[in-house]
């Protein structure tokens, strides 16, 4: 994989990502219902209306914005050189995002006992994301040469 490319890939799950998450802050931030039809992962709005839903008063989808905007600056710095703290910062925002998926996903399956099928996608996105990272960061980065 070369690095043009695997920066593309990035910003277009980002994008997706990005996508994603404005659609659920629009919907915690107006109200709206979410549109979820798919049997066995049409518990959205039982996932959105939770407790667990919000973090210090603020919609959990809107740190999920921030997140998202946070990667696709990284990715798009990184187009035109690789910096090692560009490519360490982007491999802490998406190792820390996948963690923060991961105990979301056990929230929704073990408390709350209902999926939300925009956040299982959130939630894939993430984890390609930091696998992306990690092995962009293992094979496309060179080595530190100590002297």
């Amino acid at each position: 994989m070369t690095r043009h490319f695997f920066l593309t890939v990035l910003i277009v799950l980002t994008l997706i990502g990005l996508a994603d998450s404005a659609y659920l802050s629009h919907s915690a931030l107006t109200a709206d219902p979410l549109v979820c039809d798919i049997e066995g992962l049409d518990k959205c709005n039982t996932v959105a209306a939770s407790p667990y839903s919000k973090f210090l008063g603020i919609p959990l989808a809107v740190y999920g914005l921030g997140f998202y905007v946070l990667i696709l600056m990284l990715t798009a710095s990184l187009y035109g050189r690789t910096p090692r703290v560009l490519v360490q910062g982007l491999l802490a925002v998406t190792v820390l995002g996948a963690l923060a998926s991961l105990s979301f996903l056990f929230l929704q399956i073990v408390v709350i006992k209902a999926i939300c099928i925009y956040c299982l996608v959130s939630a894939c996105i993430s984890f390609i994301l930091a696998g992306l990272t990690i092995g962009y960061r293992k094979h496309l980065l060179p080595p530190v040469v100590l002297p």
